[in-house]
């Protein structure tokens, strides 16, 4: 590479000798707008284009568009020079491969558990609990856990019964209880009690709608009377008014004769 010095009176000089001089001094292969630079050929072979890698092919492949649209204030000549963004689009290289799952087969044991070793056959013996000890851990009292006095008894529904029932014959099974009794018969008197309630409940309505129908039937009534005491009035009226009208009729003709 050559290096050359140029001086400010050379840049602001107008003096046609400096010009000529200037571009005699100067190489062959420059000019005065372009400094001098040592030029190096390079051939290309066929093994450097092999060599280039996948960038090569995607650089044939760059678009270049406008990302976004100027604004309304850009317009002429500025909207020319806006830059332009160059993107490349690239697609997976196709392949020879046959269609399916990344891994078509695995080891049975992925799927399949062998019998444990006596290590770990002894660590889940260790770590496991046995029936009997549950229960005998639920009968240990847990000192603070124990309120009797704050304990509230709440009757369960019948609903509430049957959902329960099959978990609670369950659990008294296994603690050995007895099984659970079967729903019992009310007695006697208190199915006679029962039924005195429903025959009393029953006349209360019963009587609740009698009177709710006599008082339609009298308001019905009172309206029924209130309706024609006023058509009797009005016809008075209009007989009223008749009446009248026919008495000035005659007063004007004998007035008049």
């Amino acid at each position: 590479m050559m290096e050359r010095i140029v001086r400010r009176s050379e840049l602001r000089s107008d003096d046609e000798g400096s010009h000529l001089s200037s571009e005699q001094d100067l190489p062959p292969t420059s000019t005065r707008s372009q400094p001098a630079f040592e030029f190096i050929k390079h051939d290309i072979r066929p093994d450097d284009v092999s060599h280039q890698g996948p960038n090569a092919a995607d650089d044939e492949e760059e678009l270049e568009f406008c990302l976004f649209a100027p604004s309304a204030d850009i317009s002429g000549p500025e909207e020319k020079s806006l830059p332009v963004a160059k993107i490349r689009l690239q697609s997976p290289a196709a392949q020879d491969a046959t269609p399916g799952f990344t891994r078509a087969q695995r080891d049975q044991s992925y799927y399949l558990t062998q019998a444990p070793t006596a290590d770990k056959q002894q660590g889940f013996e260790i770590s496991a609990f046995t029936g009997d000890q549950i229960i005998a851990q639920s009968k240990i009292p847990w000192t603070g856990s124990a309120y009797a006095w704050r304990v509230i008894r709440l009757p369960c529904t019948r609903k509430q019964r049957l959902v329960l029932a099959e978990p609670n014959a369950v659990y008294e099974k296994l603690l050995g209880a007895a099984a659970p009794a079967t729903r019992k018969r009310k007695g006697k008197a208190a199915r006679i009690k029962v039924r005195k309630q429903i025959a009393d409940r029953n006349m209360k309505e019963e009587q609740k709608r009698k009177v709710a129908e006599e008082n339609d039937a009298m308001d019905r009534e009172k309206r029924t009377r209130r309706n024609r005491e006023k058509k009797v009035k009005k016809k008075l009226r209009e007989k009223a008014k008749k009446q009248s009208s026919a008495g000035e009729a005659a007063q004007e003709s004998d007035v008049s004769d």
